[in-house]
């Protein structure tokens, strides 16, 4: 016999050492975390916003009205306040470089906010229905 081939006899009674477990790949953990943030802190900016809390606003006033919490002339009042509010001014103002329709809404809020005898709860739902659409300042 060799002796290369009794070297190679010895070398099949050896266990070659176990391989280091493969490294676990952090990447789809870290961008699915960072996904849910973002998502979550777009969630939150959208329901913070002056938008959306009038307009929850708004539905609590519907509410409040259509239960007869509040009487319409006091519903009429805090419709100016929210879209003051909205609007980010002191006063509603219809004036020509507004659209007629602005226009319009604001004399009838103001009639109504001002009038002597209490107006009817149906005319003060058209209006809250109506100032939905008037949350942004509007333009011509």
């Amino acid at each position: 016999m060799k002796a290369i081939d009794t070297l190679k006899d010895r070398l099949l009674d050896i266990e070659l050492p176990v391989p280091p477990p493969e490294a676990f790949d952090y990447t789809p953990t870290i961008f699915s975390a960072i996904a849910i943030t973002i998502v979550i802190a777009c969630v939150i900016f959208v329901r913070r916003s002056l938008t959306f809390r009038n307009k929850r606003l708004l539905r609590a006033l519907n509410n409040n009205l259509t239960s007869s919490h509040i009487t319409p002339k006091q519903a009429m009042y805090t419709l100016a306040g929210i879209l003051r509010t909205s609007h980010k001014t002191k006063y509603l103002r219809a004036d020509k470089s507004h659209p007629k329709e602005w226009d319009d809404f604001v004399t009838e809020l103001s009639t109504f906010r001002y009038q002597a005898i209490e107006g009817e709860k149906d005319n003060a739902l058209k209006l809250i229905n109506q100032a939905s659409r008037w949350l942004k300042v509007p333009r011509s």
